[in-house]
């Protein structure tokens, strides 16, 4: 739900999530038009991976209090030094809020191609970039 005195909700330039200190930059805008482009189902991220991005992330506790934890968040492939994964790239702030209310986090998924399409060619503006804080041990 947007909040006219939330400058996250107001933001109108397109959303991009850096993973991996900057290796990856996702480009969030056009995730979400994939997703619309080509509906899917959704399923539940397991609460040990909600707890792995929210370690990862920053989020603003004011932006959590309003926005809708029923809209899915995504998730996006990646391959670095051989290594396959995936990383929330989009629902941070909605995950957050569904481990405060208690309950599921969902996703749509990128397949690895639709992931590798949504790789910014362009750094992110640095405005918009979603930022990765050091997981504290």
């Amino acid at each position: 739900m947007k909040d006219k005195d939330c400058a996250l909700c107001n933001d109108t330039g397109n959303e991009y999530f850096s993973y991996l200190f900057g290796m990856y930059v996702f480009d969030v805008t056009k995730a979400i038009e994939v997703i619309k482009a080509t509906p899917r189902g959704t399923q539940v991220l397991s609460k040990e991976s909600v707890e792995i991005a929210l370690g990862w992330t920053r989020t603003n506790e004011k932006h959590v209090a309003h926005v809708d934890e029923t809209i899915p968040g995504i998730i996006a492939f990646f391959e670095h030094d051989g290594i396959k994964g995936h990383v929330l790239i989009d629902g941070h702030h909605r995950a957050a809020k569904c481990v405060q209310l208690g309950k599921e986090f969902r996703v749509c998924v990128l397949s690895p191609e639709e992931s590798v399409a949504c790789i910014s060619e362009n750094n992110a503006p640095k405005k918009r970039k979603k930022r990765a804080k050091k997981h504290a041990s």
